[in-house]
C-alpha cells in the first residue's frame, strides 16, 4: 500500500521549496553531511530540530542552532 499512499496522500501534499539562508555569522559544522538538514531548518523558520543524531546534532552542536532549538522526538514530546 506504500506506493499507493505515496501517489494518492503524500506527494499531492508535497512541497518543494528552494533554500536561501544568509546568516550574521558564520555556521562552523564539522559534519558535512547534515549542513544541509542544518540550513534548511534555519531557512524554512523550523520551531524545532528533530534528531537522534546524537554525535552530529547534540554533541556538536549543543542544545540550539542560531535560535533553533535541537531536541531528539521524545525531547520534544516530553516538553509538549
Amino acid at each position: 500500500m506504500a506506493g499507493s499512499d505515496w501517489s494518492t496522500v503524500i506527494h499531492p501534499q508535497l512541497v518543494i521549496a528552494s533554500t536561501q539562508l544568509v546568516l550574521d555569522r558564520p555556521l562552523v559544522y564539522r559534519a558535512v553531511k547534515d549542513r544541509p538538514v542544518v540550513i534548511s531548518a534555519l531557512s524554512h523558520q523550523a520551531d524545532w530540530l528533530l534528531s537522534l543524531d546524537r554525535d552530529d546534532f547534540h554533541d556538536l552542536l549543543g542544545g540550539e542552532v542560531y535560535g533553533l532549538p535541537i531536541r531528539t522526538p521524545g525531547e520534544f514530546l516530553r516538553s509538549q
